[in-house]
């Protein structure tokens, strides 16, 4: 297999081998560390990009920061850096899937299907990386199924944060990554301040396409910046009436009606399988949920709030 030739310091450290993914502005390629023999993800962000002063100052920060996330459910940094004209970082490699794969690939026939209770699973896990991540100070402002990422022993890890971007970015504009334009929420697309509950929206979208088998939305029209989407039990009368609450809350139009952590979403997932027959052991063992998992869920959905939609104003940023 034909590989990428780079510039040091990466070329005396890493084999570039295929690429497995592209964005607007970086591409993602499958490595080998020179060093250790172990395949990484090298991700490499155009060199164009390096003009800009605000991304430069966005990922020196942030990348700082994320580098120094610790937690069994968000996939480590191995290391950033500048070479070759271009900003870099090197994470694990991960090839046992993602998200992507749980979703339907067709909407329920009209008398619905059951809701993957695996998909349900990896969801609450993401739920609790990505608390972590905003307990850090940071926002992904990047969720979609492909950064949803599953591990060989299945536990769910939370990949690719958008380390460029500050907390008012916005994403309409003539380089759109139309692959998670449909994930961003109305706030994030007009670059008002974001918050955790803008990530939150995200994973709102992802719950109504593992229950649904489509978005609520359609990519650029716009229309969840104006209205609440559809009910998901119009499309799949089998989804449970708790988990559809749990998933219009998520994606309330306004920031303050959302969750505003997603510890609370963690909580309100694990009561909703706890509805469909499955405890905290059988929730955590299915997909290799770690020891502080198990304790995160058992504290959880002991203090879980009920779903219940409301008009709170209180400010989440």
């Amino acid at each position: 297999m034909r590989s990428t030739t780079i510039r040091p310091p990466l070329r005396d450290r890493y084999a570039l081998a295929e690429a497995i993914g592209h964005g607007v502005d970086a591409s993602l390629y499958r490595a080998t560390d020179l060093q250790t023999g172990e395949t990484v993800a090298v991700k490499r962000y155009d060199h164009r990009v390096r003009q800009d002063i605000a991304f430069v100052v966005n990922f020196r920060r942030n990348a700082r920061q994320a580098r120094a996330l610790r937690h069994p459910h968000v996939l480590r940094m191995l290391a950033y850096g500048y070479a070759d004209e271009g900003y870099y970082t090197i994470s694990p490699y991960l090839d046992g899937g993602n998200l992507s794969r749980y979703i339907p690939t067709r909407v329920p026939p009209r008398g619905g299907q059951d809701v993957s209770r695996e998909a349900l699973e990896i969801l609450t896990q993401a739920c609790l990386g990505l608390d972590y991540i905003h307990q850090a100070g940071l926002l992904h402002r990047n969720l979609k199924p492909s950064n949803i990422l599953l591990r060989a022993d299945g536990a769910t890890v939370v990949a690719d944060m958008a380390l460029a971007r500050d907390r008012a970015s916005a994403l309409l504009g003539p380089d759109i990554d139309t692959a998670l334009v449909s994930y961003v929420s109305p706030e994030q697309r007009v670059g008002a301040e974001l918050s955790p509950a803008s990530d939150i929206y995200a994973l709102g979208i992802m719950l109504y396409q593992v229950c649904t088998g489509q978005r609520p939305i359609t990519a650029l029209d716009g229309q969840n910046v104006r209205d609440e989407p559809s009910s998901p039990r119009s499309l799949n009368p089998r989804i449970d009436p708790t988990l559809e609450a749990v998933i219009m809350r998520c994606l309330a139009r306004e920031p303050a009606r959302r969750y505003t952590a997603a510890s609370d979403l963690a909580a309100a997932l694990a009561e909703c399988q706890a509805a469909l027959g499955q405890g905290v052991a059988e929730i955590s063992g299915r997909v290799g949920v770690t020891a502080s998992g198990r304790g995160a869920l058992r504290t959880l959905t002991r203090r879980v709030r009920r779903p219940v939609m409301t008009d709170n104003r209180k400010s989440t940023t």
